[in-house]
């Protein structure tokens, strides 16, 4: 097997095996409304040694139940798990449409989105507008998102590219908002502007897959500025054959945050061995890392996913990896909104390995289980030591975790959906507990259609005790979030909902020091035209 001698090298773009598949993406969970607009048009890039944030804090649904949402922390990759595409993709929305919806604590969400066909340009533009009164005193925000993609099929005549599809996207955000906990609440302001092209095609036997980011981030409002700015790009190519697959992959982060540099470089190949029962799936690379503090950092990047399906209806995935995790103060501070102005940004050296069994007998029913060693060297973790503010600090750690998630059809009665996760976390130099990680969360959801244009749902979330120290002498209670949903379709362009979070008042707390929102509420609707 020859490569094509017009490039080099093939190449590896591995996207991590998340181990946990997406509920909602099942042709048998229902739709949640407040994912409608924000599941659509979002690129996501994931290469070989990306990870998602630690597994900290649960949030109390698919969006954030709090007035923390107004730095729209990201999905809980734990409790509301989504699968990671292979390539890179675009999902759809409707061609135009406009969703409103207002709760408890004044809080209103506007959201709108309008596609239309330019120049043989399929664009599709949105913005999002989000405000709250707070559900305590000086916890009041306000959120804007605006955003354009564009899609483009290069005509056959361009050399290399013809034929080829291109996405653009150009993303603004602005937060404001006040860090309540502390007595002064001081006013936040985050201003996030990105854009990205991403390109894929085939060129003489060659898939390839090619793309460019910019970004950059402001924080004001505590004592100093805080910036951050990245220009990256990466080139993956595959030679795609009977039995294997050969390719190689390589991307450039040039970052820079307050002042100092903090760049990532990876150069990876890679194979995929397939026979009628087993994929094979080896790769093997190199990485460098500079932290804002201390020199450049090499690590080779080792990788091996194994999938055997045992039978028609049973099958096995194990996983093999050790590398560098590539994220900087944009993935921390979405994270955690508190975050102070003294922050340095190092790269996490991540060894994995895991194993889980996949059980699915018919479309209506699946059911994983599963358990992941972890050693983590500069584990980032947020501390509070001194005041509401949060610092970073990177330590060594080890995680066990044990997990089993599966989801039901029954007909004529309704969708289930269940997960649960038990986690031993330990601090490797001192052997106490991991910070915000609770031995136990357990997630159920259950929805129904019970009329034609009437679906009812339930959810009910537990998460155990866990610590807010290194020490160990700071617990958080454990705590509950029980809700339910009605959805109602009046006619094939709008739907009503409605939505009650925290039925039971459960004393909240994610981060030590923020109490989350009590009993909340919301209604709402999607006009789409």
């Amino acid at each position: 097997m020859v490569l094509n001698m017009k490039f080099t090298f093939l190449l590896l773009f591995a996207l991590l095996f998340h181990f946990y598949f997406s509920f909602s993406q099942t042709a048998s969970q229902p739709l949640e409304l407040p994912n409608f607009i924000i599941e659509g048009k979002e690129q996501i890039d994931v290469q070989v040694g990306t990870k998602h944030m630690p597994d900290y804090p649960t949030y109390m649904s698919r969006q954030s139940m709090d007035s923390i949402s107004l730095i729209e922390k990201p999905r809980n990759y734990v409790v509301f798990p989504i699968t990671l595409p292979s390539k890179v993709i675009s999902k759809k929305f409707p061609d135009a449409f406009i969703l409103a919806d207002l709760g408890s604590f004044i809080t209103g969400n506007i959201n709108a989105g309008y596609r239309t066909f330019l120049n043989e340009h399929d664009i599709f533009g949105f913005g999002n507008l989000s405000f709250s009164n707070g559900h305590i005193e000086n916890s009041d925000y306000i959120k804007l998102n605006l955003g354009a993609q564009a899609d483009f099929v290069a005509p056959e005549k361009f050399y290399i590219f013809g034929g080829s599809k291109t996405t653009t996207n150009v993303d603004f955000a602005y937060r404001s908002y006040k860090i309540y906990a502390l007595d002064t609440a001081p006013s936040r302001n985050q201003i996030d502007f990105s854009s990205r092209i991403h390109s894929i095609g085939h060129f003489e036997g060659i898939d390839f897959a090619t793309g460019a980011k910019f970004f950059i981030v402001s924080q004001s409002g505590v004592k100093q500025r805080l910036n951050e700015t990245l220009l990256g790009g990466y080139l993956k190519v595959e030679n795609i054959l009977s039995d294997i697959n050969l390719g190689a992959f390589a991307s450039l982060d040039l970052r820079s945050f307050d002042k100092n540099s903090c760049n990532f470089f990876e150069f990876s190949t890679f194979a995929y061995y397939r026979t009628d029962k087993t994929k094979i799936h080896p790769t093997i690379g190199l990485q460098f890392a500079k932290p804002t503090i201390g020199k450049l950092r090499p690590m080779f990047l080792v990788q091996i996913d194994v999938l055997h399906h045992f039978s028609t209806f049973v099958e096995g995935i194990f996983r093999l990896s050790n590398g560098l995790i590539n994220r900087g103060f944009k993935d921390y501070y979405q994270y955690n909104p508190y975050l102070g102005d003294s922050l340095s940004i190092d790269f996490t050296n991540s060894t994995e390995i895991e194993g889980k069994v996949k059980f699915q007998p018919n479309k209506d029913m699946s059911v994983f289980i599963g358990a992941k060693f972890l050693y983590q060297n500069r584990e980032p973790i947020f501390l509070n030591r001194t005041d509401k503010f949060f610092e970073i600090v990177y330590l060594d750690a080890t995680v066990f975790n044990f997990f089993s998630e599966g989801f039901l059809t029954i007909d004529f009665v309704g969708d289930f959906s269940s997960f649960v996760e038990l986690n031993f976390s330990n601090n490797v130099k001192s052997k106490k507990d991991l910070p915000y990680t609770p031995t136990i969360r357990w997630r159920a959801d259950f929805s129904r259609n019970f009329f034609e244009h009437f679906r009812f749902k339930i959810n009910f979330e537990y998460v155990g005790e866990r610590f807010a120290n290194l020490e160990n002498t700071v617990k958080l209670a454990s705590y509950n979030n029980f809700g339910f949903g009605i959805d109602y379709t009046l006619s094939k362009s709008l739907n009503i909902f409605a939505e009650v979070q925290n039925l039971l008042n459960s004393n909240v707390v994610i981060w030590n020091g923020f109490k989350e929102r009590g009993l909340n509420f919301k209604i709402g609707l999607i006009y789409k035209y």
